[in-house]
């Protein structure tokens, strides 16, 4: 069984980590959820819209043996609906048929829409500001980047054009590009997701930091997650990052060149040597040790 550092609460919502992509529930007690769910699971993510069905379902059932977490990402922003307002609300479309589709993240926005009121669900995928951290969800992974301001990010690249010859592992560089070419087609949004828990960092800071390792080439590895953490690292500071308890990567180099991102660093900074300990994660990745 499952040990978790925290237990979901009621209301709050739910991001399970499946392969390439998140999907998004609300928690409703007893360890149930209620979310949208596509009544063909055989399509996956796909990118056309098509049928989907509110459920309510155990949640480690929904979850399928993948990772999940709390992510109240809004809730720096805005005030939470009561709890029971919340339930009864999800329960009266429990049964109900809408639109599913992954590239629109239908599901987030059902979900958000429970916990904030159906006014503030869009904000997800508001338009990014310097600072902000962008999710790229791809076909078979996804992708993070650092928005800079004027349409360009930086962010982790690959050698070449083709993302997902990083699956398994290879070198990445630390790249400026522009928002639209990264994002190569996909839908992207915003996705602070710690600010509800952590002050950002001042905007110049952050950008100040990304732009003096810009070059600088890492190993990567999609299935480690190194896109993410390297963007929460710049967003909020490395020792605050929320990391799940699988393998981190070394960045160690033969020739480090320090980064002035070190300033705000208590240790060893991790762009040039190695990720903090990991924090709190839910779901089976979370084993106690």
């Amino acid at each position: 069984m499952a040990s978790f550092v925290e237990e979901p609460r009621t209301g709050d919502i739910i991001q399970i980590s499946r392969s390439g992509y998140s999907h998004w529930a609300i928690y409703v007690g007893d360890g149930h959820v209620i979310h949208l769910a596509p009544l063909d699971e055989s399509r996956g993510a796909g990118l056309s819209p098509w049928k989907g069905e509110v459920k309510r379902e155990l949640l480690a059932e929904v979850a399928g043996g993948c990772p999940y977490q709390v992510n109240n990402h809004l809730d720096h922003l805005y005030k939470p609906q009561p709890v029971k307002e919340m339930i009864r609300s999800a329960e009266e479309l429990i049964g109900k048929e809408m639109e599913y589709c992954f590239q629109r993240s239908s599901h987030e926005l059902f979900v958000t829409g429970l916990r904030y009121g159906p006014a503030h669900s869009r904000q997800c995928v508001r338009e990014p500001m310097p600072g902000d951290m962008i999710e790229i969800p791809h076909m078979f992974y996804k992708d993070w980047a650092i928005y800079v301001g004027e349409g360009f990010v930086i962010h982790l690249s690959p050698p070449g054009e083709w993302h997902l010859s990083m699956f398994l592992s290879g070198n990445a560089t630390v790249t400026k590009q522009p928002l639209e070419k990264v994002a190569l087609g996909c839908s992207y949004k915003v996705n602070n997701h710690l600010d509800y828990k952590y002050r950002p960092r001042p905007v110049p800071e952050i950008i100040h930091s990304a732009e003096s390792i810009i070059g600088l080439q890492r190993t990567y590895t999609v299935r480690k997650e190194n896109s993410e953490k390297f963007v929460t690292d710049l967003r909020y500071g490395w020792l605050r990052r929320e990391l799940s308890q699988r393998p981190h990567p070394e960045w160690g180099s033969a020739h480090p060149v320090r980064p002035r991102c070190c300033s705000v660093c208590v240790r060893r900074c991790p762009l040039l040597d190695v990720w903090s300990p990991p924090g709190r994660m839910l779901g089976p990745a979370a084993r106690s040790t």
